[in-house]
Formats: structure tokens, sequence, C-alpha cells
């Protein structure tokens, strides 16, 4: 392996056959196209039924919790987050409810006005000061399947796991 530089924010990775069937080689460079490393010859083993035997059971998973039971909601309601910043008392409990993918809608940009509105949130809650004894609810409906034949809104489950990465 050769390392030629250290920093870049994208890469681009060429892979191409190695010497033997059972190898590759990668070539790596940046956005703009100059190399940043090279792996002249990269192994490839099929991986033993007897090494994963005991794997499946350690294996993560994503199961549905019941949530909590969130106090009620104020009667107040804000159109934004900096209006709310501009009230007198904070709640304890702030919900941005996120749109939801209406019927004609573009999907692409939905999921792109959704995970842009869930996200400017966040950063907004996470910068201002006066959020700081308040709790941030994102609100979501249908972002994941709580049972089988559930339909998931797909511009609301880009936004659940934005949120739960935060």
């Amino acid at each position: 392996m050769s390392l030629h530089a250290a920093g870049a924010t994208g890469l681009r990775v060429k892979v191409a056959r190695g010497a033997t069937d059972a190898s590759i080689t990668l070539s790596i460079a940046d956005e703009t196209g100059a190399p940043v490393a090279e792996i002249d010859a990269l192994t490839l083993r099929a991986l033993s039924t007897e090494l994963t035997a005991g794997a499946l059971d350690t294996l993560y998973q994503v199961t549905w919790t019941e949530p909590a039971e969130l106090p009620a909601a104020g009667d107040e309601e804000y159109p934004d987050l900096a209006s709310l910043r501009d009230t007198d008392a904070m709640p304890e409990w702030a919900f941005v409810e996120c749109p939801a993918t209406e019927p004609g809608d573009d999907v692409p940009a939905a999921v792109r006005r959704a995970t842009a509105h869930a996200l400017t949130s966040v950063q907004e809650w996470l910068a201002g000061e006066r959020f700081g004894s308040s709790r941030l609810v994102v609100v979501t409906r249908s972002a994941v399947a709580v049972d089988d034949g559930d339909q998931v809104d797909v511009s609301a489950a880009p936004v659940w796991g934005l949120v739960r990465a935060a």
C-alpha cells in the first residue's frame, strides 16, 4: 500500500483485477483526481461457514420499541424554532413535525424537503443556547414499518435515520 496524501473530504476508488483471480488492486483519488493511495494487491478469500456459525446470534437488528409516554403538548404553536427562541419561557419539550409525502409529490424532492427540514431544525436546536434546558422531538409519520404490511413514507424514512445518527 502506498499513501500519497491525507485529508481528502471525498474519494473515488477504481477497482481492477489483480495479478491473480483472487486479488484486486485499488487506486484511490480525491475529488480532483489527485492520487491519495494505491493498494497493489488485496487478496480475497472465501469465508468459512465454520467461522460464522455462531455469529448470527450476535448480529445487531432493528426492533420496534414502544415509545414512552410523553407529556401533553402545550397549546402554543410556533411556525419555526426562531419564533420559539424569541419567547419568554422555554417549554420542556419542543416538537418539530417533518413534512410527509403527499399524493402526487415528486418523491426525490419530498425526500430532500423532509431531510433538509429535519437537518436544519436539529442544527438550529443544537446551536441555540436558549434550547439547552428543553428537549427536541422530531416527529415523523410512517418513517418505519411497525407491523407487517405497514406502508413506509419514503420521505420520512431518511429523516428517521438522520435523527438516529445525530
